[in-house]
């Protein structure tokens, strides 16, 4: 079980950290969203909990080719969900050795949605994110160029990913 950050958003809409449900046996989230009035008064809400689970599918469908896979990262960088849950889910990417990985949560704090570049050997991964509003969280979908550009290659006679199209 890990422990997660919590975050309100400045409207009072609410996600909370992710915790472990005795009764439904899984990691849950509870949401509440608020109904306002024209002065800006909370008239009303509405609750629910749902398993981590069902937010694990919707990341898992990020996927794009055969080696590509979706993220996701609470505001303060823990891995919420990865593909590797044993060995990456709950570390934070602000607190890795890897500089690429760092440089990737700098950006992500200082920019909502954009993409970022990463290269282990001769590959290299495009990452696209952005950030839920309500949740502060972040989806990530990590990509690999050969696999995004592989259209590209077979048009110009390359079938290998990794043979480069790119500099």
């Amino acid at each position: 079980i890990h422990s997660f950050p919590t975050r309100r958003s400045s409207d009072l809409d609410f996600i909370s950290k992710p915790a472990y449900s005795k009764a439904y046996n899984t990691n849950m989230v509870g949401m509440i969203s608020w109904t306002k009035n024209e002065s800006g008064n909370v008239v009303g809400g509405a609750c629910a909990s749902l398993k981590l689970e069902a937010i694990e599918k919707i990341i898992k469908q990020l996927k794009f080719g055969k080696e590509g896979y979706g993220v996701l990262i609470s505001d303060d960088g823990t891995i919420i969900i990865h593909p590797d849950k044993e060995n990456v889910v709950g570390k934070n990417i602000n607190e890795t050795d890897d500089t690429q990985l760092k440089e990737l949560a700098n950006v992500i704090k200082k920019n909502n949605n954009g993409k970022f570049y990463l290269k282990q050997g001769d590959h290299k991964k495009i990452v696209f994110y952005n950030k839920v509003p309500v949740s502060g969280w972040t989806v990530i979908n990590i990509v690999h160029t050969c696999e995004l550009f592989s259209s590209v290659n077979k048009k110009i006679g390359r079938a290998s990913c990794r043979e480069r199209v790119y500099g």
